[in-house]
């Protein structure tokens, strides 16, 4: 299977959040954070906030998806981060804007939405982030920030 890459739109959210948190779910580093909660609650929880983490820092957030040309799927996603100065390039993978309207219900939805992970575990990533800025001061590239892969797509 060759998949179709494109930009992702806010209608894929729930697409996205079958095949992010399914990828996901499998790692125990991931998995641990949700403690009791079922995937299909996490699913839930990611598809209500997906159309507004897809609107999200529009001008420097590129979202692509990985779609099976047979079955209409989505396979894969990857979050990328262009560069400062940047801004104005690669918009072929810019999440399309919607209308305040829209906005807003999709707001709403991410902030009702029950993101809540284990205590204590929602911290894993502070090393990372503090670290981060300063590996890449100075530098100019561009920055993969999510990536997954559906398991059923594993060659």
């Amino acid at each position: 299977m060759n998949p179709i890459f494109s930009n992702c739109v806010v209608s894929d959210a729930q697409a996205l959040a079958e095949n992010n948190v399914t990828a996901w779910w499998d790692d125990p580093s991931w998995n641990m954070l949700w403690h009791i909660r079922t995937l299909q609650y996490v699913i839930d929880g990611a598809a209500a906030r997906g159309a507004h983490r897809l609107l999200q820092d529009r001008d420097r957030t590129r979202h692509m998806k990985a779609v099976d040309p047979a079955t209409g799927r989505v396979v894969g996603y990857v979050r990328w981060e262009v560069p400062v100065g940047c801004e104005g390039d690669w918009l072929e993978m810019q999440t399309p804007d919607v209308t305040e309207a829209e906005r807003e219900v999709y707001r709403r939805r991410y902030e009702a939405a029950d993101w809540s992970t284990h205590e204590g575990m929602g911290e894993m990533d502070d090393p990372v982030h503090q670290i981060q800025p300063r590996i890449m001061k100075g530098r100019t590239f561009l920055s993969k920030s999510h990536i997954s892969r559906s398991a059923e797509s594993y060659g």
